[in-house]
């Protein structure tokens, strides 16, 4: 009975007890060391598609630039036409030759000129962000950067791996913001467009016909109405919806990857349309890297990477499959006296050395088999 209950304890006590510490201990370790880089890794990757996809967005949006530029020479080509056909057949006016119809004209378009000088110098200048959002190749060269910072060898060091690429993806990921929030052009013209009432160079103290007065009055409100137009375009012209990031898709770590698991599933509630006035739109940013550790990451993506969960089983159980073994085939301890197989009189090889020399000494002495089985 005593020999009994202990095979019950073993069985059903300490065998699943020192399973579960090994489960917890082993296979944990086994599946972190194993599987957490290259887990972090699957994350990270998501985070610079999302990134990649931010700058195209953001480097589209912003040549916008290069199109209100465009309209401004067209203006400044337009209106030296009109100054032109003014003095050739007092095309507004109705009388030819220079005069004050002509040089309101010919001031506009130098007016129109200066505002485009300044929009040529912010888009040919400097960045503030310390980047070019014109060059075209930004972005595949910030996304080959920032993967070959992830494809380094992070065993070595991990938190050194993970603090660089930590530092490149978010310091991009503020130029893309400052990028979205660059509205100097649009400040600019609209400031200009406040002023033009004061900028307007319209002739005073000229003696004019009431034809010219009209004609200039006329053309002046289309000028504003022109330049109204172009500010609108710009405002109505808004960056993309910032991607959302991989914390904001699964923001479950530690503990509560297991509560988001065996919880029940919660039906996805439609999101609220917002209207993006400009408000909205400056209220808007591009979210940071979305850092998560190896232990949450093999946790997050277990469904992925499920090939290594089953090698760190396999390798940290085989000591508890033979532990089970042992115990379920008691006869593999006994001791060679309480065997259950029929006991076998056993000669040593040096007996039956010794013996046959002995035969064969008695056969040159003469003596028999009879002789020999006698004695």
């Amino acid at each position: 009975m005593v020999f009994f209950l202990e095979r019950c304890l073993k069985l059903f006590v300490v065998i699943p007890i020192l399973g579960v510490i090994l489960f917890f201990v082993s296979t944990w370790t086994t599946v972190v060391g194993m599987g957490g880089v290259d887990a972090v890794r699957y994350t990270y990757l998501y985070e610079i598609e999302r990134l990649q996809g931010e700058c195209a967005g953001i480097t589209s949006y912003r040549q916008r630039d290069f199109l209100f530029r465009q309209d401004l020479q067209i203006s400044v080509t337009d209106l030296s036409r009109v100054a032109r056909n003014e003095r050739q057949s007092g095309a507004q006016s109705g009388a030819a030759g220079d005069g004050a119809v002509s040089d309101y004209f010919d001031g506009l378009a130098e007016w129109y000129v200066s505002l485009g000088e300044n929009v040529d110098a912010i888009i040919d200048g400097d960045d503030p962000a310390g980047a070019d959002p014109y060059d075209p190749a930004i972005c595949a060269d910030r996304v080959d950067e920032l993967k070959t910072l992830l494809s380094r060898n992070a065993h070595d060091n991990y938190d050194l791996w993970a603090r660089e690429f930590e530092t490149n993806y978010n310091a991009f990921a503020s130029i893309l913001n400052r990028w979205r929030q660059d509205r100097r052009i649009e400040s600019f013209v609209d400031a200009q467009l406040d002023n033009f009432y004061r900028a307007n160079p319209k002739p005073v103290g000229q003696r004019m016909t009431q034809a010219q007065r009209d004609a200039i009055d006329r053309y002046a409100e289309d000028v504003e109405s022109a330049l109204a137009s172009l500010v609108r375009s710009q405002k109505l012209a808004k960056p993309p919806v910032p991607i959302k990031s991989y914390a904001e898709l699964y923001p479950a770590r530690g503990l509560e990857i297991f509560d988001e698991v065996f919880s029940p599933k919660e039906e996805p509630v439609e999101e609220k349309r917002v209207s993006r006035r400009i408000e909205v739109v400056m209220a808007e940013f591009i979210p940071s890297l979305s850092t998560i550790t190896p232990r949450d990451a093999v946790l997050k993506i277990a469904n992925i990477f499920s090939d290594i969960w089953a090698l760190a089983v396999a390798w940290d159980y085989a000591a508890y499959v033979l532990m089970l073994a042992y115990l379920f085939f008691p006869s593999a301890e006994r001791a060679a006296s309480f065997k259950d197989a029929p006991k076998v009189h056993r000669v040593s090889l040096a007996a039956r050395l010794l013996g046959l020399g002995r035969r064969r000494r008695r056969e040159k002495d003469g003596e028999t088999d009879d002789d020999i089985s006698t004695t």
